[in-house]
C-alpha cells in the first residue's frame, strides 16, 4: 500500500499549476481558526454598540463565503497566470 503525505499531495498540486487553490485553502484555515479561536466565545453578531467585551464572527463567515466561491470555481479571467505577457 502506498502512502500519501501531505509532501506529495502539495508536490502535485504545484506540479498541476494550482496556486489559487493552495492559497484559498490557506485563507480558509486561517478563517476558520479566527472564528473558533478567538470569535467564538462573543457569538454571532459584531459589536456595534459596545455593549460586549469582544467582537463576534458574523464578518468572518462573509469572508469564508468569499473565499469558498473563487476556491470551488477558479480564478478564471481574472488570474494572474492567465493574464497577457
Amino acid at each position: 500500500m502506498n502512502e500519501i503525505t501531505i509532501g506529495d499531495m502539495l508536490t502535485d498540486a504545484i506540479r498541476y499549476w494550482e496556486p489559487g487553490r493552495i492559497a484559498y485553502n490557506a485563507v480558509l484555515v486561517a478563517i476558520v481558526v479566527t472564528i473558533f479561536a478567538p470569535h467564538w466565545p462573543y457569538g454571532f453578531f459584531i459589536n456595534w454598540n459596545g455593549n460586549q467585551k469582544g467582537e463576534g464572527f458574523e464578518f468572518h463567515l462573509l469572508a469564508l463565503g468569499i473565499a469558498i466561491t473563487p476556491m470551488i470555481i477558479g480564478a478564471g479571467t481574472w488570474s494572474l497566470d492567465s493574464a497577457p505577457a
